[in-house]
């Protein structure tokens, strides 16, 4: 937690294979004008412990849920990066009356199908006897981009030595049907880089635009699926324009 304990609540949800460090380069900036809640998601390579797996979307909301709970967060905001982003966007349709606003960045598994890199790095990573191979999935997510020297060590120490559940009976996102979509009564912004290679940046950015009421897209020049990192100066700013009800023209393309 960082902020004034006065400012609006925001809950960030990570990136799969990440934890909440993977905000290391938002969270202070966002803590200028928000109390903010960096949450490490179960299942995942960081410090919560796991008692129940979680199975499907309704295991996901419920756990959210309960952190809310335990929080003391009635309304928050919510930003949601990779599977964060799936997740939040799980919460924002299935308990729209606990959110505040929403922000996607890069939100995997959502609104466009997965690419098949992707999508048999995910199948067969887990099952490596060396686990996923990090420093390839650092390079394949965020071609040229210099990581963090600590961020990119615990990530890849994450892949090698925490043993991820089996994709076959625990959560795997599905994107969400247009009818779910056009259900959302939050108001959504997404940010995708135009170098995205999780997923086709340009169809997710159309199925936001068509079908999520009154949603703000930006698709971000150069950059790939890190791009909480990659473009942390914009993405900071857009999120907190967009929680402001600021205009956020200017700051990438919009299609």
């Amino acid at each position: 937690m960082s902020g004034d304990t006065e400012a609006p609540p925001l809950v960030l949800l990570h990136a799969t294979g990440t934890s909440s460090t993977g905000w290391l380069a938002n969270v202070g900036p966002l803590s200028a004008r928000c109390r903010v809640f960096a949450v490490d998601i179960v299942g995942e390579a960081g410090k919560s412990h796991q008692s129940k797996l979680l199975r499907g979307r309704k295991d996901c909301v419920q756990w959210l849920s309960s952190v809310l709970d335990g929080l003391g967060l009635e309304r928050p905001s919510l930003v949601g990066w990779s599977f964060g982003g799936w997740a939040a966007l799980a919460f924002t349709i299935d308990r729209p009356e606990r959110v505040d606003k929403t922000v996607l960045l890069a939100p995997f598994g959502s609104l466009a199908p997965y690419s098949r890199s992707i999508l048999a790095f995910l199948k067969v990573g887990p099952y490596l006897p060396w686990g996923p191979p990090g420093g390839l999935a650092l390079r394949m997510m965020a071609p040229g981009y210099r990581f963090d020297e600590r961020f990119a060590k615990q990530f890849i120490l994450g892949g090698r030595y925490f043993k991820p559940a089996d994709p076959r009976v625990s959560v795997f996102p599905r994107p969400f049907t247009t009818k779910e979509l056009s259900s959302i009564q939050v108001p959504v912004l997404l940010m995708v880089g135009d170098r995205e290679s999780a997923f086709d940046p340009r169809i997710a950015v159309s199925q936001a635009r068509n079908f999520i009421p009154g949603a703000q897209t930006h698709l971000v020049p150069g950059v790939g699926h890190m791009i909480a990192m990659e473009a942390q100066a914009v993405v900071n700013h857009a999120i907190l324009g967009f929680l402001q009800d600021l205009p956020l023209e200017g700051l990438a393309r919009t299609e």
